[in-house]
């Protein structure tokens, strides 16, 4: 849209500077609306390499790890920052995570997959509405066949019982 304006230079507000917006999770719909008129100059490409210094530190290492950021397809990632960080009025259910744990991951998308099932297990968790047990049997049910067969003297006695952690 504004591509005859766009630079290679710093955004209008640095990242970490006093008055830069920091992402900490909740909001991102008005988080991104905040960047794209602080990035408004820079590139889609630039848009994405950047946004991890505009976030706390505690959720960093999980966004630089996922396909889209390393892709550097913004559109991706911010489809992606709004599907993982959505507010609590859309809460994760567990009818969503039994679909995700049912949809399972291919090998060269795992990291993916996991930061989105720790995710939601985590939120589903602390509110009490699966168990530890549960998010367990669940992310079995996600591992391909193929790989169960190679790991499953791992996880399952010779009595074919689950092996405790």
């Amino acid at each position: 849209m504004y591509e005859h304006i766009k630079s290679r230079g710093m955004p209008d507000i640095a990242p970490r500077s006093s008055n830069a917006p920091i992402f900490k999770g909740s909001g991102v719909s008005s988080f991104l609306e905040i960047y794209e008129m602080i990035t408004i100059k820079n590139t889609d490409q630039q848009k994405t390499l950047l946004f991890p210094y505009y976030c706390d530190r505690s959720i960093n290492d999980s966004l630089i790890k996922t396909t889209p950021y390393e892709s550097r397809d913004w559109d991706s990632f911010k489809t992606m920052l709004l599907k993982r960080f959505k507010s609590d009025l859309d809460d994760v259910s567990v009818s969503n995570i039994e679909v995700l744990a049912l949809t399972g991951f291919k090998n060269d998308k795992f990291e993916e997959f996991m930061y989105n099932f720790e995710y939601m297990s985590d939120k589903l968790i602390s509110k009490g509405m699966i168990s530890t047990t549960y998010r367990t049997n669940l992310l079995l049910r996600s591992v391909p066949s193929d790989l169960i067969d190679r790991i499953s003297h791992k996880i399952y006695t010779d009595e074919e019982e689950m092996i405790d952690y």
